[in-house]
């Protein structure tokens, strides 16, 4: 399967995807990326409309791979947003817009030393200790991949629709936290 893959990506060849019991037809396959223990699959799925196509699967999760005979073009736009890309969540074709956090004096020093995405500044200390950090992203995903990791020490303050997206995802944690297990 993973040499298939790699000449599809090499030359460019269109091919289907047996992915968790579903075929998706038709993918161009871009790029294998391997991130925190696992493989995965850069791919651009003109079939689903959710970020123009655009979607990273693991490997492990493929079961079969066709091969077409068809060949497809990489957009320069494309190549340069498969090298620069910030996480797999990034949106693809899509304008970015800048995301204000506050996180915690306990977490700060980790935003100090370590850029999570390679837009990300730090700003102005609040009277509280807690410190502003702005990123430029694509879509709201990106920062709630952050807000789950460093929960509660990690407030969205904008966009408006990423705070009330995690906002959403803390009510559900609470519904289901009181379950007897």
């Amino acid at each position: 399967m993973l040499s298939k893959l790699e000449k599809a990506i090499k030359f460019r060849k269109y091919c289907d995807l047996y992915v968790e019991n579903t075929w998706l037809k038709q993918i161009k396959p871009l790029k294998i990326i391997y991130c925190k223990g696992n493989w995965q699959l850069a791919l651009i799925d003109a079939n689903d409309t959710s970020n123009n196509g655009f979607k990273v699967i693991r490997l492990c999760f493929i079961n079969e791979v066709a091969l077409s005979s068809k060949t497809f073009n990489i957009s320069a736009y494309t190549e340069n947003f498969i090298r620069n890309l910030q996480s797999f969540w990034d949106g693809y074709k899509v304008a970015a817009y800048e995301c204000e956090v506050a996180v915690a004096p306990c977490i700060e020093k980790y935003f100090r030393q370590k850029k999570f995405f390679s837009s990300q500044r730090i700003g102005e200390k609040f009277k509280n200790g807690w410190v502003k950090v702005i990123f430029e992203i694509t879509r709201d995903d990106m920062i709630l991949m952050l807000a789950r990791r460093w929960f509660p020490h990690f407030v969205v303050l904008s966009p408006k629709s990423a705070r009330d997206k995690f906002d959403t995802i803390i009510k559900e944690y609470e519904k289901f936290s009181n379950f007897k297990f």
